[in-house]
């Protein structure tokens, strides 16, 4: 092998290094994705349930409170209760 062969099969090997270690990180991204999607959604049923009691609880003025809440927040004119 001359010198130029050499350089090529090292530049070759590194690049194949290189693909290998982002594959099996890829891999990881993907697992850990997976595994917060499912967290994520246990922490927005208990956060739905943690809502749903206090308004159960105290009727449908809580329920227009929190209406109103979420209608300022999304820029839109507070709702009355008649």
């Amino acid at each position: 092998m001359d010198a130029h062969q050499t350089r090529r099969h090292r530049v070759e090997l590194l690049a194949t290094t290189l693909l290998a270690v982002a594959a099996v990180a890829i891999a990881w991204s993907t697992y850990q994705s997976t595994q917060w999607r499912g967290q994520q959604a246990a922490d927005n049923s208990r956060a739905s349930a943690a809502v749903a009691r206090p308004a159960a609880r105290h009727g449908v003025a809580f329920v227009a409170e929190m209406t109103g809440e979420l209608d300022l927040q999304a820029g839109l004119r507070p709702t009355r209760v008649v």
